[in-house]
């Protein structure tokens, strides 16, 4: 005797009493897969051989069971000699099983799941037509019609959409091999379940029907209560209405009394008015009289003025035509002059650098006898060595190469008559700027007092990488000087560079002022993005400083450089792309997530991992904030938005005037000294933490960026978000100290950070 848990419902008895949801029917045709995955996962798998919905038995939740297992058998067993009991229902058997030599094997129950699966979604069992059926245009010649065709002439009502019905089309293939296994079934069934909303238990749906229903019985005792208030309110109206009615009355008579007052007071002014009038109207044609004779007057006296002003525009026109001639022959001697500086500098500059053995020498001796040696055969040393001193080229003659050059950033170092040296360089804006190189008394050389040098060439190179309050980086040289000057793209040696034919382009990401990105892939295999600059708005030497910067630096939390196309037209740089985009527009369309704190957690902790190897590597990213990181599966977050990144080896950086910055992401020495650093990095990260847990808000929400200025310099800071953490809002206000330096590093937040991973974020609100 078999001693089993009663279920007193079958799915057919359900199927036939009531009509379920679509979510429900899945949901049982779900723990049917799960089952058979249970007997098909033992060793040897276990084959049931009669599924069908009168062997699947329900709960009182609707939980789904197979039972039966009468018939069932190891899937070894299943030879001729060893065969004692024949199958169960034949109308859910597949062709294999009803054979004369019958195949018994796991597949046979992906086939009855098919069957199960029709009989679910239709409420009736899928009994097949016949097997053979004339076969069009021949006589007495039958064709075998396939399973599904036999089981599906039935289920025009279902939609053709729903998803199941593709898995069942599998399951009743007539080949077995042609059929899934019951797992990748079950895992098909799951993800279709998954975009619905989670199910509530049965038991507790009563439970809330039984509190719903209390209280609307509780909610009819107070309705009862209400409307015997309501009663006697209006019956203490109407004694209120009759009272206001009577005083109405009697302030209407009083109105009539004040009336007939006010209108018998209106009739007096009125007379008086006119009598005003009358006045007025005398007064005024005296005062035109006497302006009639003003104006005469004043119009003889004017009269005589005007002559003499005449008199002298006519000798004022006259010395203007004359002093315009002079302009002209003044600009037409300038423009000739121009064009003889345009071409003297580089043979000028090019005799003092490199003249041939012949056009100079230098003395030497040698054992005690002088002689003349050529000097391109010594060695020069100090200014002379560098390619960007020009010691004879003049102001005027620096000023007309660059602007000929027309590029950012080019600039040359020449002699001063003011000061021992000075540096001339070109602005994006047009014009051409001189900064002289002065000297302390200590012989250290400066062009602003904060940053001294103890050589030109150090000065030099220090304003390659840092601004220090010049207009701009010192960045190239002028081609007309230096015609072999290294190109910004031999940076890149072959592995770095990819062909532009292996890349096909897809959908816009984004569009900025100067660049574009779209996805695409490369080879076909790889998903890439590709950013590329606008034509005629930013210079390809600024763009690949970018892919340069990224050379430096490998770190899983940094967006990862794949390389450049600098060949064959517009330069491109290629980087890995992250699926769901970037960080801010993710957590907007995500609001749900703002209430996982260990998930911002954790992404707060891949961007700080990200920074502190940024900080380590002597970097400064100048524009760290939600926009600019980037989101890609299993909410793995990357820092990047690097065209504004520096390496600095003193961790101090000084833009250039007129640099751009995000005001509500920087701290206060930025903002009033443009001085960047890794702890102006910490300022922002903190701001990006805020953004992080207010669900992708602008920061300052009620203030514009010059309130927001002026609050944070006295003082105020952004108020804690509701879903953020104590904790995580105690290292914001740490990252917005006022001082730089006492706020904290990188390192230090990363070890914070993942110090609270393990604490209890149940319930994240104060």
């Amino acid at each position: 005797m078999l001693v089993m848990e009663y279920l007193p419902l079958s799915l057919t008895q359900c199927l036939e009493r009531e009509e379920l949801s679509l979510q429900m029917k899945y949901s049982i045709l779900l723990d049917v897969a799960k089952g058979l995955c249970y007997l098909h996962g033992k060793r040897p798998p276990i084959v049931h051989r009669d599924l069908t919905a009168n062997n699947v038995l329900l709960t009182s939740s609707y939980s789904a069971k197979i039972s039966d297992l009468g018939v069932s058998r190891l899937a070894d067993t299943f030879k001729k000699d060893h065969l004692t009991t024949a199958p169960g229902n034949a109308s859910v058997m597949p062709p294999e099983a009803l054979e004369d030599n019958p195949v018994y094997d796991h597949k046979l129950d992906v086939f009855s799941y098919g069957c199960l699966i029709l009989h679910v979604l239709t409420g009736q069992l899928p009994k097949p037509t016949k097997e053979y059926a004339p076969e069009p245009g021949k006589k007495k010649s039958f064709k075998k019609v396939p399973e599904w065709e036999r089981r599906s002439n039935y289920i025009k009502n279902i939609p053709k959409e729903n998803e199941l019905l593709f898995l069942a089309k599998r399951c009743l293939s007539d080949i077995p091999t042609g059929r899934p296994e019951i797992v990748d079934s079950c895992h098909f069934v799951e993800q279709v379940l998954s975009k619905y909303p989670k199910m509530q238990n049965v038991m507790q749906l009563i439970k809330e029907k039984e509190a719903a229903e209390k209280h609307i019985c509780e909610l009819n005792a107070e309705n009862e209560a209400l409307r015997a208030e309501k009663v006697e309110i209006e019956k203490q109206l109407r004694a209120d209405c009759e009272r206001l009615t009577a005083k109405v009355a009697g302030l209407q008579n009083t109105l009539s009394s004040k009336e007939n007052e006010f209108n018998y007071c209106t009739q007096v002014l009125k007379e008086i008015i006119r009598s005003r009038d009358e006045q007025l109207v005398k007064l005024q044609e005296d005062n035109v009289e006497l302006l009639k004779k003003r104006e005469a007057d004043l119009k003889e006296e004017h009269l005589t003025e005007l002559a003499a002003m005449e008199e002298y525009e006519a000798k004022l026109l006259a010395a203007t035509t004359e002093h315009k001639q002079q302009l002209c022959e003044s600009h037409r001697e300038s423009e000739v002059k121009v064009s003889e500086v345009l071409k003297e500098p580089v043979k000028s500059s090019q005799a003092l650098k490199d003249t041939t053995a012949q056009q100079q020498s230098t003395p030497m001796a040698i054992d005690g006898k002088e002689g003349l040696v050529a000097s391109n055969i010594v060695k020069k040393v100090g200014l002379e060595s560098e390619d960007w001193f020009f010691p004879t080229l003049s102001r005027v003659e620096a000023e007309a190469i660059l602007k000929q050059e027309n590029k950012d950033g080019t600039f040359v170092v020449r002699n001063s008559s003011q000061e021992n040296y000075a540096i001339s360089v070109f602005s994006q804006n047009g014009n051409v700027y001189h900064y002289p190189i002065k000297n302390d008394k200590e012989k250290k050389y400066f062009v602003s007092e904060k940053h001294r040098f103890p050589t030109v060439i150090k000065l030099i190179e220090y304003y390659k990488l840092n601004g220090g309050g010049l207009v701009t980086r010192l960045k190239r040289l002028p081609a007309l000087l230096v015609s072999n000057q290294p190109v910004l793209s031999s940076a890149f040696d072959y592995k770095w560079q990819i062909d532009k034919s292996e890349l096909s382009f897809g959908k816009e990401l984004g569009s900025g002022e100067f660049k574009r990105v779209v996805a695409g892939q490369w080879r076909n295999k790889v998903d890439v993005a590709i950013k590329m600059i606008k034509e005629d708005v930013m210079n390809e030497d600024d763009f690949i400083e970018e892919a340069i910067l990224m050379l430096k630096f490998q770190h899983d939390n940094l967006v990862k450089l794949y390389g450049v196309c600098i060949r064959q037209g517009p330069v491109y740089i290629i980087t890995e792309l992250m699926a769901n985009g970037c960080l801010l527009q993710y957590i907007r369309n995500n609001q749900h997530l703002v209430k996982k704190t260990g998930i911002i957690l954790d992404m707060a902790i891949q961007i700080s991992d990200g920074m502190k190897f940024f900080e380590q590597s002597g970097l400064i990213h100048r524009d760290l904030a939600a926009r600019n990181c980037l989101v890609g599966d299993r909410n793995i977050v990357k820092v990047g938005g690097f065209s504004l990144a520096r390496f600095v080896p003193d961790d101090e950086y000084t833009a250039s005037v007129g640099a751009k910055y995000a005001v509500k992401w920087s701290p206060p020495e930025v903002i009033t000294h443009a001085r960047f650093s890794s702890k102006s990095d910490i300022w922002s990260y903190g701001i990006l933490l805020w953004e992080l847990w207010s669900g992708g808000k602008t920061p300052y929400p009620a203030f514009t960026n010059p309130q927001a200025l002026d609050e944070v310099s006295k003082g105020y800071r952004l108020e804690k978000p509701k879903l953020c953490p104590s904790k995580v809002y105690d290292l914001m206000k740490r990252s917005w100290q006022k001082n730089p330096s006492d706020r904290p590093s990188f390192a230090v937040l990363l070890d914070s950070l993942k110090a609270m991973v393990g604490g209890d974020y149940s319930d994240p609100v104060d």
